[in-house]
């Protein structure tokens, strides 16, 4: 890892905990409020359609001309990529257990394309390895407690019994609702939906599959 690597990291960080977290916490706490009109037919997918269209459009409007964004925000065909100095990202709705989008067919069919599977991540070292896969904001959020958590990261592929698989691999978190934050990361089995304080597993690999956001 050289010192410009993680100099632009830092810089990544900061950006989107000034600019993007609130977009992200105020859209998905007005997505509770839609799925609290009724419990009963209304669930996870209108959550994650309501934060989606809540999230991205506030970053549209501030990519548009005299917003603080201005020229940093690009948004077709459902497709919302921010740029900060030479880095190209997108934000995702992730499982929060692997990090790896639920949906995010555009960031998985790019990291396939600029990573190699025989690729080595030292632990510590994949800030180093930028380039080669794919920067998301990783955001785990649901319907019973708004914005969870949000990581920067990289979508890399991996090599795993004759099968590639898409992993996401942690450079910074960059929000959390618990303290865990601050905890050293371990590895548990995945918690019940909704359970608080869960803890992120960091590197584990999912299979290429295109689902909705």
């Amino acid at each position: 890892m050289t010192d410009s690597h993680s100099a632009k990291i830092d810089g990544l960080a900061i950006f989107v905990k000034t600019h993007l977290l609130d977009s992200f916490r105020d859209a998905a706490n007005d997505s509770c409020g839609v799925v609290d009109i009724n419990r009963r037919h209304l669930k996870n997918y209108s959550f994650g359609a309501t934060f989606w269209e809540g999230s991205s459009s506030r970053i549209v409007d501030l990519g548009k001309k005299g917003g603080p964004l201005e020229g940093c925000v690009t948004f077709n065909n459902n497709d919302l990529q921010i740029q900060y100095e030479d880095l190209q990202f997108r934000c995702h709705r992730v499982n929060p257990h692997t990090g790896v989008p639920n949906g995010g067919n555009a960031s998985k069919q790019a990291a396939l394309m600029k990573g190699s599977s025989s690729l080595v991540f030292l632990p510590g070292m994949e800030e180093a390895f930028v380039d080669k896969g794919e920067i998301i904001i990783g955001l785990d959020a649901d319907l019973d407690e708004g914005l969870i958590g949000a990581q920067l990261g990289l979508l890399v592929p991996t090599y795993d019994r004759n099968k590639t698989k898409i992993t996401f691999k942690l450079l910074k978190t960059l929000y959390t609702s618990s303290s865990l934050a601050d905890l050293p990361k371990v590895e548990e089995q995945p918690s019940s939906k909704g359970q608080q304080n869960r803890p992120r597993l960091e590197k584990i690999g999912l299979g290429v599959k295109i689902q909705n956001e």
